[in-house]
């Protein structure tokens, strides 16, 4: 099974400025979702902030957005890589409508 998309690492710095607050919020997981049953459960999500490192798209095949019947971006993409982070996971619980 090929990857749809392939980075290549660039620099060992953290982002930093401006830019490096949105990337964690952008980048945070705070929860994770999945289907069982039929049902959808939400599963909270812990974790430290990731540590990010700015990285290069070397290749995307996205059809998601084709897909959707959506607008491809104009602006370069923002890329970011991590060597991940030890995460704890709550407890699922059903996804009610509000």
């Amino acid at each position: 099974m090929d990857r749809p998309v392939t980075t290549s690492w660039c620099s060992p710095a953290v982002r930093s400025g401006a830019d490096a607050g949105l990337a964690e919020v952008l980048a945070g997981r705070w929860r994770a979702y999945t289907r069982v049953g039929g049902r959808l459960l939400a599963i909270p999500v812990e974790h430290e902030p990731w540590a990010l490192r700015r990285a290069e798209l070397v290749h995307l095949d996205e059809t998601l957005l084709a897909a959707a019947d959506l607008a491809q971006p104009t602006a370069e993409p923002v890329v970011h890589y991590s060597d991940g982070v030890e995460a704890r996971l709550g407890a699922p619980r059903p996804v009610t409508a509000r």
